[in-house]
């Protein structure tokens, strides 16, 4: 029986490493329904197949990437696939996305998900071929090498000698020796510099001795997806193209790329200046303008299948100790985190440090404040040359940065000690550390921005059910937002949001942000594209694709059910209130402009009062049995704590 929903393949492929055995599943419509795609189909899976008791490497955890029901259909950026897993620094759910191929090549040979559970015997690697059948092949050749040579040995041994990204007929996804070795930060990488690294996704691989996950080359010809309306699709995706280059992220990036946000972010005060120790970003700024830098290197276009905006660049460096060598154009949390972050103001070490950690396999954001915590100690005399094999560690050590970014990766000397993230670094210096790590009790650092100056992003990430930023909320002015307001109306939440300010706002208006950040990720679609549509044009897409026929409102509903059950899932696994907080150093006011005097943790309780109460959790941050309800989710009931599973009884009068 064909699959009811146009978009999706209908099948699942489920990965037993343990017994090297393979199986073809169905993909059950309702979960469609309910959970739309990508993360939501992935979450469901890991919410019902692993315990609370399981760790990130015990051989029970999942890992699982899936794809969105815009991907394959021709929508501009519907490119992403999501993977979640157990992650390795918090022991809660992670929900990452890599762009590029791998998505689309994962559906063109037939899966919307493949899941990968047990422990291999020995080192291997997962190839999907055209028939959509799989094989777990030896990878002991592989042990060793960087993300970006296991990927050019393993495209061209399954015969793809296409030099362009977007023309590859063969998708690798891939750890570098941080994965190998299990380093808790280390991520998996492909499509030549893209990644889905947040939470340790490449360290889970490592754990199931899973080298790379290889697919293609497709059919020829063959349609990828069914498209239930085309011609409705067709009109729609007219106006699709005219917003994603006119409207939210698009209208910046399209010309700019995710790098060009650096002047942008800037002007907004967010860039951090030595592990926020520091507020003088115009020391570095004259070094790291877009001009500036675009300059130093000459730009060969390289963008992922069905996207033409100018990022996602092939670099070659013109000049210096590096003339000659080939780098993936830098976003611009990239270049903060291997510049002004670091006390580094030299674009080249930037971008050379960038591609470094990259091949390493590891994830920049717990790298930079890994290192930037342990700089700022040893400025202070909190560790000494000791703790560093004999090396001292300063503001802009070039050489510095990269020698231990290799310590870490390989697990060698001082490196094996910091290899558990910013959080388990701070645990491990101990004292004053505690206090001057930038992370989250969760144990996941933020995204590379000084975050006491973008607030509302800040607490966004804080409350996250998916292990990094949850909504895209920078706003100084929430009630400019669009797209927040609408989400807001169709949930029903607080209208009068343009008449207050973004202190009294924030907790009312973060949920709608969450939820429409969310269902980019839902459909499959980088937020670059879809974040310029409004939320009726994104269901009425959804629509034309699935034919599932739910409505604006009903659409947000599966972003909420998808928060809802990761909530759920991290409290059975001890991450709750308690855990929704953040150090010292982030709840202190920035002297930086736009809040130059207000500290974060003076606002902080209130926001997460309110946040709790517009979300539907009691006040512990334990979602009530009736918002579970509503939300279809009474089997999630079974993993509450025990007091929260009934109702109060009420006296009778």
């Amino acid at each position: 029986m064909s699959f009811p929903y146009g978009g999706y393949t209908g099948r699942l492929l489920r990965v037993n490493l343990t017994t090297a055995e393979m199986a073809m599943e169905d993909l059950d419509p309702d979960v469609c329904r309910n959970f739309i795609g990508g993360p939501g189909i992935a979450a469901r899976i890991l919410f019902h197949e692993v315990p609370p008791f399981v760790d990130s490497f015990d051989p029970r955890n999942r890992l699982i990437i899936a794809t969105g029901p815009l991907t394959g259909t021709g929508v501009e950026g519907a490119v992403t696939a999501s993977v979640v897993t157990v992650s390795t620094l918090s022991n809660g759910a992670v929900a990452t996305n890599m762009n590029g191929t791998l998505a689309l090549k994962m559906k063109e040979c037939g899966y919307d998900a493949v899941i990968l559970q047990g422990t291999s015997l020995r080192w291997v690697y997962l190839h999907i071929d055209e028939q959509g059948q799989a094989r777990l092949l030896d990878a002991n050749d592989l042990l060793g090498m960087d993300t970006l040579q296991t990927e050019e040995v393993l495209r061209t041994r399954h015969g793809d000698r296409a030099l362009r990204r977007r023309d590859a007929t063969v998708s690798v996804a891939c750890i570098g020796p941080a994965g190998e070795n299990m380093v808790r930060f280390a991520g998996l990488y492909g499509c030549q510099g893209h990644s889905a690294s947040k939470g340790g996704s490449g360290a889970v691989l490592g754990s199931k001795r899973v080298k790379a996950i290889v697919i293609g080359p497709p059919q020829q010809g063959g349609s990828v997806a069914q498209i239930s309306y085309p011609e409705r699709m067709e009109e729609l995706l007219k106006s699709w193209r005219f917003n994603q280059r006119r409207k939210g992220m698009g209208a910046h990036t399209s010309l700019h790329g995710w790098f060009g946000l650096t002047h942008q972010n800037q002007t907004l005060g967010i860039p951090p200046i030595k592990n926020l120790t520091s507020t003088d970003f115009e020391t570095w700024y004259a070094n790291y303008t877009e001009d500036a830098i675009r300059s130093l290197f000459d730009e060969t276009p390289d963008q992922c299948p069905t996207c033409d905006f100018n990022h996602c660049n092939q670099w070659r460096f013109k000049e210096g100790r590096h003339k000659g060598q080939i780098a993936e154009e830098p976003e611009y949390d990239t270049v903060a985190a291997f510049g002004p972050n670091l006390g580094i103001n030299d674009p080249q070490e930037t971008v050379y440090l960038a591609g470094v950690a990259d091949r390493l396999g590891l994830e920049y954001s717990e790298l930079t404040f890994s290192i930037g915590l342990l700089m700022e100690c040893y400025e202070m005399g909190l560790i000494s040359d000791g703790d560093l094999d004999g090396e001292p560690l300063h503001w802009g050590d070039i050489d510095g940065v990269e020698r231990l970014m290799k310590k870490i990766a390989h697990r060698r000397g001082c490196g094996d000690r910091f290899a558990g993230g910013a959080w388990r670094t701070a645990q491990e210096i101990g004292g004053q550390a505690l206090d001057l790590a930038v992370v989250n009790k969760k144990g996941h650092t933020p995204q590379v921005h000084d975050n006491r100056t973008s607030q509302l992003f800040h607490f966004g990430e804080i409350v996250s059910e998916v292990g990094h930023y949850q909504s895209l909320a920078f706003l100084k002015l929430p009630g400019r937002n669009v797209a927040g307001l609408q989400a807001a109306s169709g949930l029903g939440m607080p209208q009068d949001l343009r008449r207050r300010s973004m202190f009294q706002a924030a907790p009312d208006i973060l949920p709608a942000y969450m939820f429409i950040t969310q269902l980019h990720d839902l459909l499959g679609t980088c937020v670059g594209h879809s974040s310029g549509q409004t939320i009726e044009e994104l269901a009425h897409m959804l629509d034309a694709v699935t034919g599932m026929g739910t409505s604006p409102k009903e659409t947000l509903r599966c972003s909420q059910r998808y928060i809802n059950l990761l909530r759920v899932f991290n409290i059975s696994r001890g991450l709750d209130a308690a855990t929704d907080d953040t150090t010292a150093k982030l709840k202190m006011a920035s002297g930086r402009q736009p809040y130059p005097d207000k500290p974060f943790g003076r606002y902080f309780p209130m926001w997460k009062r309110r946040y709790y109460f517009n979300m539907g959790w009691d006040g512990k941050g334990v979602p009530r049995i009736q918002t579970l309800r509503r939300l279809g989710l009474a089997y999630a009931l079974d993993r509450l704590p025990k007091s929260q599973r009934r109702p109060r009884r009420v006296k009778p009068q």
